[in-house]
């Protein structure tokens, strides 16, 4: 479902109680939690549908491809503006209310769901849906704006147009920003003959797009080897042999 990650949510750290005190713990190697069991998977391993934000009060990487139902809950006893609000995910049903809505309880009135998301992070999670799991969210849209309404209606001092301008259409048309740091793969050429007639091997770093320009403008014949691997590798193939330099900027060549 998620291609290879097990689950939809991993985490930077997680929350425990030590010592009698609320503590909040993360890997002294940079490895993601899985719930309280830490993996050996780190975020720079994530597919780009893990979408960054706070999760559950730990910050994390939510999954958003194989979403297979949405329900959004807007909580209209407070003035607040997504805070409140629930996002139910399932990954794999269908989401059922069980509860009749007099009880009050909105976390256990529903059944089918996975997890769910509050705050900000809703719109980013639903984006998401609507890209990798080609989930259709403009009924959720319309129930944001309906919210909206709802807000300047009741508390017009706070909400009213001049104080407070949330356009709903703007951000979820705005480009979806997941939270990844980008990453530079590296790149060797044996026998490569540079400006100086050296022959010899190079490396080169740079983006999946800078690099595939300079894969593509390469002697085809010459370069054989590495460019049929190269194109193995970006079709998917798992035995093509890459390099993947987790930096926050490309390595100069040497």
């Amino acid at each position: 479902m998620r291609d290879g990650f097990k689950n939809p949510l991993y985490t930077a750290g997680i929350r425990v109680f030590k010592d009698h005190h609320l503590r909040y713990i993360e890997s002294n190697v940079g490895t993601l939690f899985s719930g309280h069991h830490r993996t050996k998977i780190l975020a720079q391993d994530l597919p780009e549908w893990y979408i960054y934000g706070r999760y559950y009060k730990c910050w994390g990487y939510m999954s958003t491809k194989g979403i297979t139902d949405l329900l959004y809950v807007p909580n209209k006893f407070v003035n607040h503006f997504l805070k409140d609000d629930w996002l139910y995910i399932s990954y794999g049903g269908k989401i059922t209310e069980t509860v009749p809505p007099e009880d009050g309880s909105y976390y256990d009135r529903y059944t089918g769901y996975d997890e769910t998301v509050w705050g900000p992070e809703i719109i980013d999670i639903l984006q998401g849906a609507r890209l990798y799991s080609d989930y259709d969210i403009s009924g959720i849209i319309r129930q944001i704006k309906e919210k909206k309404d709802w807000l300047i209606h009741e508390y017009p001092d706070e909400f009213s147009p001049e104080r407070w301008g949330f356009d709903v259409d703007r951000h979820f048309a705005a480009a979806l920003e997941n939270g990844h740091l980008p990453k530079f793969y590296a790149l060797t050429l044996d026998d490569y003959f540079s400006p100086s007639f050296v022959s010899g091997t190079k490396c080169y770093y740079g983006a999946m797009d800078e690099i595939k320009a300079f894969i593509d403008a390469l002697d085809y014949e010459k370069h054989k080897s590495t460019v049929d691997t190269f194109r193995e590798f970006t079709d998917g193939n798992a035995m093509a042999v890459h390099n993947v330099a987790y930096i926050e900027r490309p390595c100069s060549s040497p």
